[in-house]
């Protein structure tokens, strides 16, 4: 399924260069050729880069699934199994509950390397809004789409306007990052994508665990999303809630407000690092 004009040519969804094969509404598979500023300070694809390529492929299951009804994103899990290192990596999604409120949709992540099994797996959870209360146009069906930018010159986190260090905004009670909200993070209903919006979790998450005092060589393997409410003003701030480190890992939670909307909470990310 695909929305006309959506994303447009200069938008990060465009320039990540995603391919989405939809031939029927049981299974998706989304493709995503891998470029060295899309990996993470461990060697391997960021995980909020591969929470981008599960949230493309709810999305997808989900119009189609749910037509005529449209959903909105309760919740994005990915918990990494090794470092994605291939060329490309694909995400397989297929249907685990449709009931008559939510839709769950559980995504393998592979990479074509020559390590066996996947790289991660995802979980999506969506609350269904019925057509009548839904707004935006339906989705057209297209059953294989890619999706052509101009790709990336730097790290995708700088890319889409991420910022962190001391002062990430005037008066941002101790936020370690900040995302501004242009027309190049946008969804189609005009609010922050919800990868990047794992990305910008992601990125905040790290951060606050190396202020906290882990090692650098920790690798984030266990990334939530909880979806509280939609972004639209900006920037969108991060700001660490708790944080823990130990001998074999750490772990945090953020919190993601949007100061443009009277610093309404839009998200709440939980991120577990250890070595890999």
């Amino acid at each position: 399924m695909a929305l006309e004009g959506y994303p447009p040519p200069h938008h990060v969804l465009s320039d990540l260069g995603i391919e989405v094969d939809a031939p029927d509404g049981s299974v998706t598979v989304a493709r995503l050729p891998v470029t060295p500023h899309l990996f993470g300070g461990h060697g391997g694809v960021r995980l909020g880069v591969l929470a981008t390529l599960v949230d493309v492929v709810g999305g997808a299951i989900g119009v189609e699934v749910l037509a005529p009804d449209w959903m909105a994103t309760s919740d994005l899990a990915v918990h990494g199994l090794r470092p994605a290192t291939g060329a490309v990596v694909e995400a397989r999604g297929t249907v685990v509950r449709r009931g008559r409120t939510t839709l769950v949709i559980e995504t393998t992540v592979s990479d074509g390397a020559d390590a066996p099994g996947p790289v991660a797996w995802a979980t999506m959870t969506f609350a269904v809004l019925p057509a009548s209360a839904a707004a935006g146009p339906r989705p057209r069906r297209t059953e294989r789409r890619a999706f052509r930018g101009a790709g990336f010159d730097r790290p995708v986190s700088e890319a889409v306007g991420i910022t962190t260090g001391e002062g990430v905004a005037p008066g941002d009670g101790g936020a370690v990052a900040s995302l501004p909200v242009d027309d190049y993070v946008r969804n189609s209903f005009g609010a922050v994508q919800g990868g990047v919006v794992a990305l910008l979790g992601e990125t905040a998450a790290m951060r606050s665990l190396y202020l906290a005092g882990a090692a650098p060589e920790l690798a984030p393997v266990d990334l939530e999303v909880t979806y509280v409410a939609t972004a639209r003003a900006g920037p969108v701030l991060a700001t660490p809630r708790w944080s823990e480190v130990g001998a074999r890992g750490a772990s945090t939670v953020v919190e993601l407000v949007d100061p443009g909307a009277g610093g309404r909470l839009t998200s709440v990310v939980s991120l577990r690092a250890e070595r890999w």
